[in-house]
């Protein structure tokens, strides 16, 4: 199958280090590794793809520099970026001539859906969150009203709509649209797997001796960090705790700030490629993957989870949102999200019982075998397959007599 994958997000570069842009290269990876042709339209890029395909870059012009408030600029901006990207997309639906169109939801947009249902070829649009409710909660958001609308228009009129949750297929059947298909975030087996770099990693940055707890992930709101940095502080004075916390984000300065108050020990990595990322989690006796308890945060299923458990960690997670299925699973240990008391308990626990620690080790992995990214794709693309297909008049004539596979 001839796949085009479109992300327009601002904020998620091709080749970037958060998770959403891991996400998305990953999947296109996996679309490769099944044995489909893949091409990528971005809105930005942080650098060169890692895997060899063509890549078009929309290229947006910044406007409206006028207006004063940074908010109601930014949204203003995305809206008179329309037709560059419309553009875009369109000369690439007729250079590739793709059988699937996949869409990484962005707030505002809907060109996409609307340009490949023109060419008469299905949209699957994946949606990883409620970007309206999130950017109204931790960021902000002027033109609500609008953003509404497209993200109304653009998950009503898909195909297939795809999401990493339960919680967030409820969202999006309640706003019309009853296609959807959970497709939990997956792992690539072999970059995250038990190393033997522990050993290294440890001396390198004086963590013997030590009770290592691990996160990677983004410093944001939604990972509940204040609640990992209480719970560890309180683990006994023989525990000695460190936490190694791989990723960068909005919340590193508060978070520096409270774990000076309580005296807690931190090794602050930044942002680390996530090729290297297996190798510094190897160094870390036990891992947490947070939720916050308001239930509305719930709707997550963190990337850092499955790499957790592909890396062999013992990995302790919050009893919330799909999260939860790990417990249930035997691969990982529960808590309470927003209790430290409660997480602080679960960590003294791996802490102290080393076949505890051996089980969920084993037990992860194996669970990690079977929620691989290429499975992932190989799921979303039987759907797709399944999907019907009208073709326009125009476009159908300009395939007829193309090659089945092109060169780039």
């Amino acid at each position: 199958m001839r796949v085009l994958y479109v992300c327009l997000d601002r904020g998620i570069p091709l080749g970037g280090t958060k998770g959403a842009s891991i996400h998305v290269e990953e999947l296109v990876r996996a679309f490769d590794a099944e044995g489909h042709e893949t091409v990528v339209v971005t809105r930005s890029s942080a650098g060169a793809p890692k895997a060899v395909r063509a890549v078009f870059q929309a290229r947006v012009e910044p406007r409206m520099r006028w207006v004063p408030f940074p908010t109601l600029r930014r949204d203003l901006q995305e809206l008179a970026a329309g037709p560059a990207l419309r553009r875009t997309v369109s000369d690439v639906l007729r250079a590739f001539r793709p059988d699937l169109v996949y869409e990484r939801y962005a707030l505002f947009r809907t060109e996409t859906v609307q340009e490949a249902h023109s060419a008469g070829i299905p949209v699957v649009l994946e949606v990883n969150a409620p970007l309206i409710e999130e950017e109204r909660a931790f960021r902000a958001l002027a033109l609500g009203r609008m953003a509404a609308r497209a993200e109304r228009e653009a998950w009503r009129a898909a195909d297939l709509v795809t999401v990493p949750s339960r919680q967030l297929a409820e969202r999006v059947r309640a706003l019309g649209q009853a296609r959807v298909m959970v497709v939990p975030n997956g792992v690539d087996l072999r970059r995250f797997r038990p190393t033997e770099e522990s050993s290294a990693i440890r001396r390198r940055f004086g963590l013997d001796g030590r009770f290592v707890i691990g996160f990677a992930g983004s410093l944001k709101v939604w990972h509940d960090l204040g609640t990992l940095l209480e719970a560890a502080a309180g683990l006994k004075d023989g525990t000695n705790p460190t936490l190694l916390m791989l990723g960068e984000g909005p919340e590193r300065a508060r978070l520096e700030r409270r774990a000076a108050s309580l005296g807690l020990d931190i090794k602050w990595m930044g942002a680390v490629p996530d090729w290297d990322v297996a190798g510094y989690l190897s160094a870390a006796d036990v891992c947490v993957a947070g939720l916050p308890s308001d239930p509305r945060w719930q709707y997550f299923s963190p990337l850092k989870a499955m790499e957790y458990l592909a890396c062999g960690r013992p990995t302790v997670v919050a009893m919330a949102g799909d999260l939860a299925d790990l417990v249930e699973a035997g691969a990982a240990l529960g808590y309470r999200p927003g209790d430290p008391f409660d997480l602080r308990r679960q960590l003294a626990a791996v802490a102290a019982d080393p076949g505890l620690s051996e089980r969920l080790s084993r037990a992860g992995r194996s669970l990690a075998e079977c929620r691989t990214w290429r499975a992932a794709a190989r799921s979303i693309l039987q759907a797709a397959e399944r999907l019907p297909r009208t073709e326009s008049k125009a476009y159908s004539q300009s395939r007829r007599g193309a090659p089945r596979r092109r060169a780039w």
